[in-house]
């Protein structure tokens, strides 16, 4: 097993195992204030329907996948809602509590910002509904709007997780070579079940044919654990990546 890499960051001490240390968040370089655009509704949301048609397919097979390698942490598909060009995602409506729905990530591509959100089996339905009634225009009983407009109009497209939407770190350091194996931070979710969580993705790293480090820190969000491998095995297991909040270059 190749070296593991020397501490150079002062957030991670790999030393010891189960360290406490406090949370930052990843700085998502948001801000914009630029105004929501006032979209084609028809347009717009039979478009959005559309692509979540695309995902359940894909969710159906993830199941299976996750169920095969015995996860115990929960079964679910990580979806990336991508933003309009110069437009910062409503991203507090994205997550719901009730529904175990989760913010995981949030990072900028160029003009647009992609938010990473895991959604468990059978909860796609949720942001359908979301999308029927802004074709609705659904109000409430005063006759205010309830139909989700200022998020749904955010929203340039909607998709199954991909890898590299998971990358918080600089590209650059991200290896030219796809087959190039090297050291990563993998940030975990806890979902209130953090040694489960940790096992489920030790088991779809092996099955990647990837190597994850017995040192390991625990926030009270995340969990970040070392793997070595590359992206393309890392790639081959996209689809079961669903406890992977953030993905960064070990240093």
């Amino acid at each position: 097993m190749a070296n593991q890499p020397q501490d150079k960051r002062p957030h991670l001490i790999l030393s010891q195992t189960s360290e406490p240390k406090d949370f930052t968040a990843h700085n998502t370089g948001g801000g914009s204030n630029a105004v929501i655009p006032d979209l084609p509704r028809n347009q717009h949301g039979t478009s959005l329907l559309a692509q979540l048609e695309l995902i359940k397919p894909i969710a159906q097979q993830a199941m299976g996948l996750q169920q095969a390698l015995g996860f115990e942490s929960g079964l679910g598909l990580q979806i990336q809602f991508e933003s309009q060009p110069d437009i910062e995602l409503a991203f507090e409506s994205l997550g719901n509590d009730t529904k175990h729905i989760e913010l995981l990530s949030i990072k900028k591509d160029g003009d647009t910002t992609i938010a990473n959100v895991f959604v468990p089996d059978g909860k796609l339905a949720h942001f359908e509904n979301y999308i029927t009634e802004y074709l609705a225009e659904k109000k409430n009983k005063n006759d205010d709007p309830i139909d989700h407009k200022n998020l749904l109009n955010t929203i340039s497209a909607i998709r199954s997780a991909e890898l590299r939407a998971l990358w918080t770190d600089d590209i650059d350091v991200l290896p030219q070579n796809n087959e190039e194996s090297f050291w990563w931070e993998v940030w975990l979710t806890n979902r209130g079940h953090r040694e489960a969580v940790v096992a489920d993705f030790r088991k779809l790293a092996s099955a990647a044919g990837c190597t994850v480090s017995d040192a390991r820190v625990d926030f009270p969000e995340r969990t970040v654990v070392l793997m070595y491998g590359s992206e393309q095995q890392l790639s081959q297991s996209v689809r079961t990546l669903n406890c992977v909040a953030e993905l960064r270059r070990a240093c």
